[in-house]
């Protein structure tokens, strides 16, 4: 089956999704934070430079750098991937990373990969802290046929969250008709925005 990974018409992630879970998630996580999340073993700590190398070290290859985001791309769990590194605005701290897998051309497949990485997470993690899996309107349960349209309105919510040791998990479809996995280090995502609203403070 034929994958696209970079395409004019799709976004690299779905922003305000991104947010929502952010912001839901640490309202939720009330128990001590003292480590930090890790993926691929690597903690998601430091500086975006050597979170990069460490990547590099086990197959991924840079695809393009800005200040705040790297792209790299590799094998994640057998399939080739995209790899979103995500830093804050002024120490450059890594405080997500963002998996997309490959474009899949029907809703069977897509579900099948949604379900398959749900079913993985639950296995290592136990059930998921929070889910949902549902159609806006004017889009229902009974909107068979019509799923990919869903996908591609930014309709379709479907998303399992797992709070664990240092941050966040969230496997989700997104409008790009992917399979999207979110690791979030809380601590570092909390130093991201402290760092954020001080370089709006000295804007205002």
């Amino acid at each position: 089956m034929g994958k696209k990974y970079f395409n004019k018409k799709n976004r690299v992630f779905n922003r305000s999704l991104f947010l929502t879970i952010i912001l839901v998630s640490c309202s939720i996580m009330t128990f001590a934070q003292n480590s930090h999340l890790k993926f691929k073993g690597i903690p998601i700590d430091g500086h975006a430079e050597k979170f990069v190398f460490a990547l590099e070290k086990q197959g991924f290859t840079r695809e393009k750098m800005s200040k705040g985001l790297d792209i790299m791309m590799g094998k994640f769990t057998d399939y080739q991937s995209i790899v979103l590194i995500m830093s804050s605005k002024k120490t450059e701290t890594v405080h997500t990373v963002c998996v997309k897998f490959g474009e899949e051309s029907s809703w069977n497949s897509l579900l099948f990969m949604y379900k398959k990485y749900q079913e993985m997470y639950k296995n290592k993690y136990g059930e998921s802290d929070f889910y949902e899996e549902s159609f806006d309107y004017p889009f229902d349960s009974n909107s068979e046929g019509l799923e990919m349209v869903v996908v591609k309105n930014d309709k379709c919510n479907y998303m399992s969250r797992f709070d664990v040791d240092g941050g966040t998990i969230a496997v989700m479809i997104t409008d790009d008709c992917s399979l999207t996995i979110y690791y979030i280090d809380k601590i570092n995502n909390e130093k991201s925005q402290k760092e954020s609203q001080s370089l709006n403070n000295e804007d205002i």
